[in-house]
């Protein structure tokens, strides 16, 4: 398997790791866990990996407030119909419906395809720290041995709901966090 959908390379995994470029040998299982921290940070962050996206939500208004931010927009339709003459805010995640008009009502009837997410050299380095980080802290965490709580009998603990995610690679992913939502 080759990192399809991932952060950071193989080299970058291997580098947080401390091993030379040459040292292949777990490279298939190190590349489970590349691929597996892209939806962890994105939960985060929101679309880091550049990928077109489709959201289907309700007609019946003037304006669209997508859940990410995008790059471009590439197609409006409303009940199977394309439409044009959309605007859209990219930063703020906006799509306007053409001037003087509104989208037409119906219960998702409104699909709307965009690109999200980053070029690969244009990832935020904190981000692709953050990702390193996280596939250290899960590749080292994962080849301990279970053993129980120091001073007690207790062989089972309580595992923290984060537990997967470093305090240091949350710190590192703060300045890119998505604002929690509203009702």
């Amino acid at each position: 398997m080759a990192v399809v959908d991932g952060i950071i390379t193989l080299d970058d995994a291997r580098k947080s790791l401390g091993w030379a470029a040459t040292s292949t040998a777990d490279d298939a299982d190190l590349e489970t866990y590349i691929e597996a921290v892209t939806p962890v940070v994105e939960r985060i962050v929101g679309p880091v990996i550049r990928r077109s996206k489709t959201y289907t939500v309700d007609g019946g208004r003037d304006v669209v407030l997508l859940p990410d931010a995008f790059s471009t927009l590439s197609t409006v339709t409303v009940g199977g119909v394309p439409l044009a003459g959309c605007v859209a805010d990219p930063d703020a995640g906006m799509v306007y419906a053409p001037e003087g008009t509104v989208f037409a009502g119906g219960r998702r009837s409104v699909v709307i395809v965009v690109t999200v997410g980053y070029e690969q050299s244009d990832i935020p380095e904190n981000i692709v720290l953050a990702a390193r980080e996280i596939v250290r802290h899960l590749w080292q965490v994962g080849r301990q041995g279970t053993r129980p709580k120091w001073g007690t009998e207790e062989a089972e603990g309580l595992v923290p709901s984060y537990f997967a995610l470093p305090k240091r690679a949350e710190q590192l992913l703060a300045p890119h966090a998505r604002a929690g939502g509203f009702a």
